[in-house]
């Protein structure tokens, strides 16, 4: 048998350790809960190393798989909506089978694996952009080159051509043809 002897009054000096939850639940009360917890044996167990590696493992893959590939908002949203999944699990893993799983890796990996998605992303399509204006450098230089150069001087006339392009490409030509007199 054990017997706990001690002050119902909430915060005396003679507590071990006074811990008030309520005017009617002092100390003693903590302290018998304790001692119930270790006899029945419904102790905390933290989770296996290997199986907490794997678990961060598949969660990391599971993220991956859900937010590679789609523009930054959604990935949020499934980046959150996996760790709000993962969160209630852990929950219930601690609740009916008292499995402590660390959550602070598994929101460190989320947030890693998000930002380093975005990033990613971000750098694709930064290169499609310089491979774009690259191109479209490259349309506009040939353009220029198929106008002509030289525009012949004809006594009596004043003859100018400028083509310039609202942005980097236009679709607007010209040539200088002479004509033989007998075509005039």
């Amino acid at each position: 048998k054990i017997v706990l002897v001690g002050f119902t009054a909430t915060g005396t000096s003679m507590d071990l350790k006074p811990t008030v939850f309520s005017p009617l639940y002092p100390g003693v009360g903590v302290q018998a809960s304790m001692v119930h917890t270790l006899l029945s044996d419904r102790l905390i167990h933290r989770l296996n190393s290997l199986y907490y590696w794997s678990l961060l493992f598949l969660f990391s893959l599971l993220i991956l798989r859900s937010s590679i590939n789609r523009n930054p908002i959604k990935a949020l949203f499934y980046t959150l909506a996996g760790l709000v999944l993962f969160f209630e699990i852990t929950q219930i893993a601690f609740q009916y089978r008292q499995l402590w799983i660390p959550f602070f890796g598994f929101l460190l990996s989320a947030v890693f694996l998000y930002v380093m998605i975005t990033f990613t992303q971000l750098l694709k399509m930064r290169i499609k952009r310089q491979l774009f204006l690259r191109e479209l450098a490259l349309a506009a230089a040939i353009q220029k080159n198929m106008l002509p150069t030289d525009i012949p001087q004809i006594p009596g006339l004043d003859i100018a051509a400028l083509s310039l392009a609202a942005k980097q490409v236009g679709g607007d030509f010209y040539d200088v043809i002479i004509l033989n007199e007998s075509k005039c």
